[in-house]
């Protein structure tokens, strides 16, 4: 077994290839390797800051800009980490689905043996002393959060109480709550490995529920915290304020509480009351908003390429606007055979 300090990589049979190639090829391999190693790190036994995994990652979220955040996915090795202290929140999920993970933890003292199979989201908090052995082959999700993230979250969506989290090792059948978590750290995943067609205000969302989910299941003082009540829907005054703000800023960046404080509402509210009011998140409004504007500047400005027509409507990526514009209006975008614009 490979221990945590050995620094060849080099697998040491053919059958460990063998391995590696199966569940890279089930599991659609990154193109692109990152050149570096994990930059998800620990407190190791020297006082040193080290890395929390042996293996390079197949690919992570750092050219997102995540602030906080950070997810990686690494085929995980047979491998020894020794004992360490994380100055982040460590969650972990396999997604190799032919042979469960068998691995030891040893969590504050204590040891677990058990296996960590798909659907399962195990969660170390930042603080806690933890070493760990595994003895199988097989892909996973690392997800990195700051503590700092988690109280900003839990500011913005008014959860009151205790902000610290408690470690999870996920054993036996999951909950409904864990796989609601897991299901959202896949979704993060896809956005990860969408980079081309992202929405920013959508993985914003994203996190923010992310974030929410993970105070409500692991608090350290074991109460699961409840969301604030949504409070109905939006008074008309309040949905046209709204409205305006999207529609005069579709050209910049618009974060979710950007428009929370336009309208002096708490970034919770405003998107519980938003999609109670109008049957959509407001993620899609804003991505239905430019697809709708685009279009009239399609027709308006037929010497406009549809590059710059997509900047101009604050697409973050021409696939961003294609697959945008494509969903609204049931058509590829195209000079060609010009639509009427909108009113």
């Amino acid at each position: 077994m490979q221990t945590y300090f050995d620094v060849p990589l080099a697998p040491p049979n053919d059958q460990w290839t063998g391995q590696t190639r199966a569940v890279n090829a089930v599991h659609h391999r990154h193109p692109r390797q990152p050149a570096r190693g994990t930059e998800i790190v620990m407190y190791g036994q020297h006082g040193d800051l080290v890395p929390v995994i042996l293996t390079r990652p197949d690919y992570s979220s750092a050219s997102l800009a995540w602030k906080g955040f950070l997810l990686e996915r690494h085929v995980i090795r047979p491998s020894s980490v020794p004992t360490g202290v994380a100055p982040t929140h460590i969650l972990g999920m396999a997604l190799t689905e032919a042979a469960p993970l068998s691995t030891t933890w040893r969590l504050d003292g204590q040891t677990t043996r058990g296996c960590a199979a798909p659907g399962f989201v195990s969660l170390r908090a930042a603080g806690a002393d933890y070493a760990a052995d595994t003895t199988a082959l097989g892909a996973g999700l690392l997800l990195s959060v700051e503590p700092e993230s988690i109280a900003w979250a839990c500011d913005l969506l008014e959860v009151k109480g205790s902000q610290m989290l408690r470690s999870h090792l996920a054993l036996g059948q999951p909950d409904a709550p864990n796989q609601k978590l897991a299901a959202l750290v896949l979704e993060l995943d896809h956005c990860v490995r969408g980079a081309n067609a992202r929405d920013s205000l959508y993985e914003e969302t994203l996190l923010l529920r992310f974030s929410l989910q993970l105070v409500q299941l692991f608090r350290a003082d074991g109460h699961r915290a409840a969301p604030p009540a949504g409070q109905g829907k939006l008074p008309a005054a309040r949905l046209a304020a709204v409205q305006d703000y999207v529609w005069n800023n579709l050209a910049r960046p618009i974060g979710i509480q950007d428009i929370a404080r336009a309208v002096n509402l708490s970034a919770y509210h405003l998107c519980h009351q938003f999609r109670a009011t109008l049957a959509v998140s407001l993620w899609q409004y804003v991505r239905t908003c430019r697809a709708v504007y685009a279009r009239r500047l399609i027709a308006r400005h037929p010497d406009m390429s549809l590059t710059d027509i997509a900047d101009a409507s604050g697409f973050e990526s021409y696939t961003a606007f294609y697959h945008a514009f494509r969903k609204t209006h049931g058509v590829k975008p195209s000079h060609r055979g010009r639509p009427a614009p909108l009113t």
